[in-house]
């Protein structure tokens, strides 16, 4: 199989999704639309030319996996203008993000290369590494990208137009999605029973 990029992702309900594709569409002008839909990541992007072997071993492991509620807390402003809804952590979500990461390692077959402008620690250094990011297991932070700030001076309009619309404060994780990045679109869903 050729060398695809993917990243492994939750999607919201339907109209959770339609919700925030209606406040990026409000704000088109003012911010940079993400490339993927809504969603809380689970691992970032990565390169993989056998990404149908992972999916055959992380469908055998995650059957010990439930659906599960995914809680927000607030909307906050991340480096480089990423404006997120923060999820409130839990251990069956932390849980399902390390397997994740762990399982697809082994999957990837070209390491991504990126400069942080970021300091790390030690411990972020190996994560880099052994994983490419430090944002994982530990720091692991799970959220959801509304959108993207072009730049700062519009940013507390932006942030008083989301907060307006009374964003959900729940969904129900149901499925892990493998999603394509090159193709932008579901590769495959693998259900959470």
């Amino acid at each position: 199989m050729a060398e695809g990029r993917y990243t492994i992702i939750i999607l919201p309900d339907k109209n959770f999704s339609d919700l925030v594709f209606d406040i990026r569409s409000e704000l088109v002008d003012s911010i940079v639309v993400p490339k993927v839909p809504p969603h809380v990541t689970l691992r970032e992007d990565f390169f993989s030319d056998n990404i149908d072997g992972f999916i055959d071993e992380f469908s055998g492991l995650i059957d010990l996996f439930s659906s599960f509620n995914i809680s927000f807390s607030h909307v906050d402003v991340f480096q480089r203008g990423h404006v997120v809804y923060l999820v409130n952590n839990h251990e069956q979500l932390q849980a399902l993000h390390e397997l994740t990461v762990k399982t697809s390692q082994k999957y990837v077959s070209t390491p991504k290369e990126i400069d942080f402008d970021c300091e790390l620690n030690e411990r972020q250094k190996e994560l880099v590494a052994l994983y490419q990011l430090p944002f994982y297991f530990e720091y692991y932070n799970p959220h959801m990208t509304l959108v993207r700030l072009n730049d700062n001076s519009n940013r507390e309009l932006i942030l008083k137009h989301i907060q307006s619309k009374q964003l959900p404060k729940m969904f129900k994780a149901t499925a892990v999605c493998i999603y394509d990045k090159v193709k932008k679109d579901i590769y495959k869903l693998i259900p959470l029973d």
